[in-house]
Protein backbone atom coordinates (compact mmCIF):
# COMPACT_ATOMS: atom_id res chain seq x y z
CA UNK A 1 0.00 0.00 0.00
CA UNK A 2 1.03 3.50 -0.66
CA UNK A 3 1.59 5.94 2.05
CA UNK A 4 -0.54 9.05 1.87
CA UNK A 5 1.14 12.14 3.15
CA UNK A 6 -0.43 14.41 5.73
CA UNK A 7 -0.83 17.19 3.17
CA UNK A 8 -2.81 14.89 0.87
CA UNK A 9 -5.04 13.81 3.79
CA UNK A 10 -5.64 17.43 4.76
CA UNK A 11 -6.42 18.37 1.16
CA UNK A 12 -8.82 15.41 0.82
CA UNK A 13 -10.55 16.28 4.09
CA UNK A 14 -10.85 19.95 3.07
CA UNK A 15 -12.29 18.90 -0.30
CA UNK A 16 -14.87 16.64 1.41
CA UNK A 17 -15.85 19.40 3.84
CA UNK A 18 -16.24 21.96 1.05
CA UNK A 19 -18.15 19.42 -1.07
CA UNK A 20 -20.43 18.62 1.90
CA UNK A 21 -21.09 22.30 2.59
CA UNK A 22 -21.95 22.90 -1.09
CA UNK A 23 -24.33 19.90 -1.10
CA UNK A 24 -26.05 21.08 2.11
CA UNK A 25 -26.33 24.65 0.74
CA UNK A 26 -27.90 23.44 -2.52
CA UNK A 27 -30.27 21.12 -0.63
CA UNK A 28 -31.47 23.90 1.69
CA UNK A 29 -31.85 26.26 -1.26
CA UNK A 30 -33.96 23.68 -3.12
CA UNK A 31 -36.20 23.13 -0.09
CA UNK A 32 -36.67 26.89 0.40
CA UNK A 33 -37.62 27.34 -3.27
CA UNK A 34 -40.10 24.46 -3.07
CA UNK A 35 -41.75 25.95 0.02
CA UNK A 36 -41.90 29.50 -1.44
CA UNK A 37 -43.04 28.50 -4.93
CA UNK A 38 -46.82 28.53 -4.25
CA UNK A 39 -46.58 32.03 -2.77
CA UNK A 40 -44.56 33.45 -5.64
CA UNK A 41 -47.36 33.12 -8.19
CA UNK A 42 -47.82 36.22 -10.30
CA UNK A 43 -50.70 38.45 -9.26
CA UNK A 44 -53.11 38.94 -12.13
CA UNK A 45 -55.14 42.07 -12.63
CA UNK A 46 -58.79 41.58 -11.90
CA UNK A 47 -60.87 40.84 -14.94
CA UNK A 48 -64.57 40.23 -15.26
CA UNK A 49 -66.11 37.90 -12.71
CA UNK A 50 -67.77 34.67 -13.74
CA UNK A 51 -71.15 36.28 -13.05
CA UNK A 52 -70.36 39.23 -15.34
CA UNK A 53 -69.26 36.90 -18.13
CA UNK A 54 -72.39 34.77 -17.62
CA UNK A 55 -74.66 37.84 -17.72
CA UNK A 56 -72.97 39.13 -20.89
CA UNK A 57 -73.58 35.79 -22.56
CA UNK A 58 -77.23 35.80 -21.40
CA UNK A 59 -77.66 39.29 -22.87
CA UNK A 60 -76.56 37.93 -26.28
CA UNK A 61 -78.91 34.93 -26.25
CA UNK A 62 -82.63 34.70 -26.99
CA UNK A 63 -83.38 31.03 -26.38
CA UNK A 64 -87.13 31.25 -27.08
CA UNK A 65 -86.75 33.68 -30.05
CA UNK A 66 -89.35 36.10 -28.70
CA UNK A 67 -87.19 39.19 -29.21
CA UNK A 68 -86.16 39.56 -25.55
CA UNK A 69 -82.68 38.54 -24.40
CA UNK A 70 -82.44 35.75 -21.84
CA UNK A 71 -80.86 38.26 -19.44
CA UNK A 72 -83.83 40.64 -19.71
CA UNK A 73 -86.31 37.80 -19.34
CA UNK A 74 -84.66 36.50 -16.18
CA UNK A 75 -83.63 39.76 -14.51
CA UNK A 76 -85.91 42.50 -15.81
CA UNK A 77 -89.24 40.98 -16.75
CA UNK A 78 -89.09 37.74 -14.69
CA UNK A 79 -90.37 35.70 -17.63
CA UNK A 80 -89.25 32.33 -18.96
CA UNK A 81 -86.34 32.45 -21.40
CA UNK A 82 -87.56 29.09 -22.76
CA UNK A 83 -91.16 30.07 -23.61
CA UNK A 84 -91.88 32.88 -26.07
CA UNK A 85 -95.27 33.31 -24.37
CA UNK A 86 -94.61 32.88 -20.65
CA UNK A 87 -98.25 33.24 -19.60
CA UNK A 88 -99.66 31.18 -22.52
CA UNK A 89 -102.22 33.78 -23.59
CA UNK A 90 -101.30 33.78 -27.29
CA UNK A 91 -99.12 36.92 -27.33
CA UNK A 92 -95.35 36.74 -27.14
CA UNK A 93 -93.69 38.29 -24.11
CA UNK A 94 -92.23 41.08 -26.26
CA UNK A 95 -95.65 41.92 -27.79
CA UNK A 96 -97.23 42.16 -24.32
CA UNK A 97 -94.42 44.37 -23.02
CA UNK A 98 -94.66 46.64 -26.08
CA UNK A 99 -98.40 47.07 -25.36
CA UNK A 100 -97.72 47.81 -21.67
CA UNK A 101 -99.16 44.48 -20.57
CA UNK A 102 -97.76 42.00 -18.08
CA UNK A 103 -96.06 39.06 -19.83
CA UNK A 104 -96.61 36.96 -16.70
CA UNK A 105 -100.35 37.59 -16.50
CA UNK A 106 -102.67 36.08 -19.12
CA UNK A 107 -105.09 38.27 -21.05
CA UNK A 108 -106.81 41.07 -19.21
CA UNK A 109 -106.47 39.53 -15.74
CA UNK A 110 -105.10 41.72 -12.95
CA UNK A 111 -102.25 39.78 -11.40
CA UNK A 112 -101.17 42.66 -9.19
CA UNK A 113 -97.62 43.06 -10.50
CA UNK A 114 -96.03 46.24 -11.69
CA UNK A 115 -95.21 46.27 -15.37
CA UNK A 116 -91.68 47.07 -16.35
CA UNK A 117 -91.06 48.27 -19.83
CA UNK A 118 -88.16 49.54 -21.80
CA UNK A 119 -88.55 53.19 -22.75
CA UNK A 120 -87.71 52.42 -26.38
CA UNK A 121 -89.94 49.34 -26.59
CA UNK A 122 -86.92 47.06 -26.95
CA UNK A 123 -85.07 44.91 -24.50
CA UNK A 124 -81.96 46.94 -23.91
CA UNK A 125 -80.56 46.22 -20.46
CA UNK A 126 -80.37 49.12 -18.04
CA UNK A 127 -83.02 51.44 -19.48
CA UNK A 128 -86.03 50.08 -17.65
CA UNK A 129 -88.87 52.37 -16.69
CA UNK A 130 -92.45 51.94 -15.58
CA UNK A 131 -94.83 52.89 -18.37
CA UNK A 132 -96.96 55.95 -17.77
CA UNK A 133 -100.15 54.03 -18.61
CA UNK A 134 -99.70 51.68 -15.63
CA UNK A 135 -102.20 52.43 -12.89
CA UNK A 136 -100.92 52.44 -9.29
CA UNK A 137 -101.75 49.24 -7.46
CA UNK A 138 -104.04 49.10 -4.42
CA UNK A 139 -102.12 47.30 -1.67
CA UNK A 140 -104.55 48.09 1.14
CA UNK A 141 -105.52 44.40 1.41
CA UNK A 142 -101.97 43.63 2.51
CA UNK A 143 -102.31 45.81 5.59
CA UNK A 144 -104.57 43.26 7.29
CA UNK A 145 -102.22 40.38 6.43
CA UNK A 146 -98.91 41.92 7.49
CA UNK A 147 -98.12 42.34 11.19
CA UNK A 148 -98.38 45.93 12.42
CA UNK A 149 -95.64 45.76 15.08
CA UNK A 150 -93.16 43.12 13.94
CA UNK A 151 -89.78 42.38 15.48
CA UNK A 152 -86.67 43.07 13.41
CA UNK A 153 -86.25 39.32 12.86
CA UNK A 154 -89.83 39.06 11.50
CA UNK A 155 -89.09 41.90 9.05
CA UNK A 156 -85.85 40.17 8.02
CA UNK A 157 -87.79 36.94 7.43
CA UNK A 158 -90.36 38.77 5.28
CA UNK A 159 -87.55 40.33 3.23
CA UNK A 160 -85.81 36.96 2.79
CA UNK A 161 -89.13 35.50 1.62
CA UNK A 162 -89.40 38.30 -0.93
CA UNK A 163 -86.02 37.37 -2.37
CA UNK A 164 -83.92 40.16 -0.85
CA UNK A 165 -80.30 39.09 -0.40
CA UNK A 166 -78.90 38.60 3.09
CA UNK A 167 -76.18 41.12 2.25
CA UNK A 168 -78.76 43.84 1.51
CA UNK A 169 -80.82 42.98 4.59
CA UNK A 170 -77.77 43.22 6.85
CA UNK A 171 -77.00 46.75 5.64
CA UNK A 172 -79.76 48.09 7.89
CA UNK A 173 -79.89 48.04 11.68
CA UNK A 174 -82.83 46.46 13.50
CA UNK A 175 -84.28 49.88 14.28
CA UNK A 176 -83.98 51.04 10.66
CA UNK A 177 -85.66 47.87 9.39
CA UNK A 178 -88.64 48.19 11.72
CA UNK A 179 -88.95 51.94 11.01
CA UNK A 180 -88.90 51.43 7.22
CA UNK A 181 -91.36 48.55 7.50
CA UNK A 182 -93.83 50.70 9.46
CA UNK A 183 -93.41 53.62 7.02
CA UNK A 184 -94.09 51.27 4.10
CA UNK A 185 -97.10 49.75 5.84
CA UNK A 186 -98.53 53.23 6.49
CA UNK A 187 -97.85 54.29 2.88
CA UNK A 188 -99.91 51.43 1.42
CA UNK A 189 -103.01 52.14 3.46
CA UNK A 190 -105.75 54.11 1.68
Amino acid sequence: MQNISDNQRKASAAFLVIFGVVIIFLGVRSIVRTVKAPFDLPIFEEGPTAEEIFNRELAKKDTDSDGLSDYDELNLYRTSPYLEDSDSDGETDKEEIAKGGDPNCPGSENCGGAIISNSSGGSQTGSASIPSNTAPQDFSALKGVLPENPTAEEVRELLRGAGISEEDINKLSDEELVKLYKQTLNAISP
